[in-house]
């Protein structure tokens, strides 16, 4: 056997394989056209509670309300002119998703 994998270690694995490709995806687009689609970040967001609460439950979903919370405290960063909107949105898709990770 070359990877001892177990199922609790591959439910952490779940979310951050999401994040990143939510990131890559985001990154392209802002690379090429300077905006991060609002129907990216919404889709973002709807996966990540997806994820959580199929792999925790209850508990998921309360993770990932307070990642989205953690994503949105970045706004100071857009109030400030630091950050655009689409960034913070981003950052409350990838909270959607590593909500249990994280909390």
């Amino acid at each position: 056997m070359i990877f001892n994998i177990s199922i609790e270690s591959a439910c952490e694995w779940i979310p951050i394989a999401a994040a990143v490709v939510l990131t890559c995806i985001a990154a392209g687009f802002d690379l090429k056209y300077m905006k991060i689609p609002n129907k990216l970040n919404l889709v973002g967001i709807i996966v990540g509670i997806a994820i959580n609460v199929g792999l925790y439950g209850l508990h998921g979903l309360a993770g990932s309300g307070l990642g989205i919370l953690a994503g949105f405290a970045f706004i100071l960063m857009y109030a400030f002119g630091v950050l655009g909107a689409g960034d913070v949105k981003l950052f409350m898709a990838v909270g959607a998703m590593e909500g249990q990770n994280c909390a």
